[in-house]
């Protein structure tokens, strides 16, 4: 089960993906939360990789992906004004 700001960042995560063929950066990330910091990004990042609904390389900008179970809850999450 996913929190709702995790709900929220992995559908807007699908979207971007979708879009724009890479990853969001971090900024942009904590930016569609509304945080004011990247380690609020980072912190839902690594909370998603832990319940396995994305892959996250080390040491590669913009290499986050999606698995199928995290493209399944960023379809379920799609924000309202992109559908």
């Amino acid at each position: 089960m996913l929190t709702p700001l995790e709900g929220q960042v992995i559908g807007y995560l699908g979207d971007f993906l979708e879009h724009e063929g890479h990853a969001p950066s971090f900024e942009q990330i904590a930016a569609q939360m509304g945080a004011k910091s990247k380690s609020s990004a980072h912190k839902i990042i690594h909370q998603l990789e832990e319940k396995g609904l994305i892959l996250l390389p080390v040491n590669r900008r913009r290499a986050l992906n999606l698995t199928e179970d995290g493209w399944v809850w960023a379809r379920r999450n799609k924000p309202k004004d992109t559908e």
